[in-house]
């Protein structure tokens, strides 16, 4: 149990450095587009910035999914294909199209993901508001 707790600590820290003027979100959550196939510290790295990212953004009341934090366990567990571009947008689809609009994280190697193009691309299709972030900063877009 205290290992748990401990690997809850950082999530503590964090939501003390979020700022008390987060803006209030309209209904619906984010998508948070992260760099993972092409991330140069590879899958695992880029899965555990996913997660901190997420972690970041729900600290500040924002509601977000991530398809890396969705699906790399899965792949990892049930041994299907992690970079399998076709799979994954395929199943996460519907999460696309119910987000209100998409956070496009912008860690090492973001510009060179064919997934994020993809998912760029769809929102924009679809007239959705896409919110740049840098990783470990929350988007002015969210601050009063």
């Amino acid at each position: 149990m205290s290992d748990v707790m401990e690997r809850m600590e950082p999530l503590a820290e964090m939501a003390a450095l979020v700022p008390r003027h987060v803006v209030a979100p309209a209904s619906g959550y984010w998508f948070l587009a992260s760099p993972y196939t092409k991330y140069p510290a590879g899958l695992c790295a880029a899965f555990k910035l996913a997660v901190e990212t997420r972690g970041l953004l729900i600290a500040a009341g924002i509601p977000v999914f991530s398809p890396v934090i969705h699906s790399h366990p899965v792949a990892m567990a049930c041994g299907l294909d992690p970079v399998n571009l076709t799979l994954w947008l395929a199943t996460e689809a519907p999460m696309r199209l119910a987000a209100r609009g998409m956070i496009e994280l912008r860690a090492a190697n973001w510009e060179m993901s064919v997934g994020m193009t993809a998912e760029r691309r769809e929102f924009i299709l679809h007239g959705k508001p896409i919110v740049p972030m840098l990783p470990g900063i929350l988007p002015k877009e969210f601050l009063a």
